[in-house]
């Protein structure tokens, strides 16, 4: 599959938003021996690769590869919003709901 892309000037805070969040990433993975740190990273590198796909959705031309870019983004939707739900619960000290039976 060839993509053709081009420039869109919409793509800027996509691009800033892909930054914050590999930063945000790395910056919770240093510190991942606090509370919190590692589902706020894993939330920063899903909502990552959410990010991308928002790039490519707005470079690419053809609308066929618009809509697999959509869809792509669609999967990152629910895993992320997971871990930004077990980031909160574990930030405000409520482990007790952070089983694994709740993880399912």
């Amino acid at each position: 599959m060839s993509y053709s892309i081009s420039y869109n000037p919409e793509i800027w805070p996509a691009l800033i938003t892909l930054a914050l969040v590999i930063y945000l990433g790395t910056y919770g993975w240093r510190r991942r021996n606090i509370p919190a740190a590692k589902p706020f990273t894993i939330a920063c590198v899903m909502g990552g690769f959410w990010a991308l796909g928002v790039l490519f959705e707005l470079s690419v031309v053809e609308f066929s590869d618009k809509v697999f870019w959509v869809k792509y983004q669609t999967i990152w939707q629910l895993p992320v919003a997971t871990a930004i739900t077990c980031f909160l619960f574990q930030y405000a000290g409520l482990n007790k709901w952070l089983t694994l039976r709740n993880y399912i």
